[in-house]
């Protein structure tokens, strides 16, 4: 654009970065906070959750003690498989 100085077109872009990614941002917290306040229980375990480690609820929380690791079970795939995804 004739009479912008290219600085400050840099400047918009990298506003609108910092916009997106905050959005971003907000969203995976809001997620998080829903996970963390819906949780059903936490448990703590010697080794890390499998897809087949099923008696829990969505929402559970997992402590690998011996790894230093939590995970959330964030899904139920099917009667005999869940998702558990690391938080840690």
């Amino acid at each position: 654009m004739p009479g912008v100085d290219p600085s400050s077109r840099v400047s918009e872009i990298e506003i609108d970065s910092v916009k997106r990614l905050s959005r971003q941002l907000d969203k995976l917290y809001e997620k998080l906070a829903t996970g963390i306040n819906s949780k059903r229980d936490t448990f703590i375990r010697s080794r890390a959750p499998t897809a087949s480690d099923v008696d829990y609820q969505v929402g559970s929380i997992w402590v690998d003690d011996s790894a230093d690791k939590a995970y959330i079970l964030t899904s139920r795939t099917s009667v005999t498989v869940v998702v558990w995804s690391e938080i840690t």
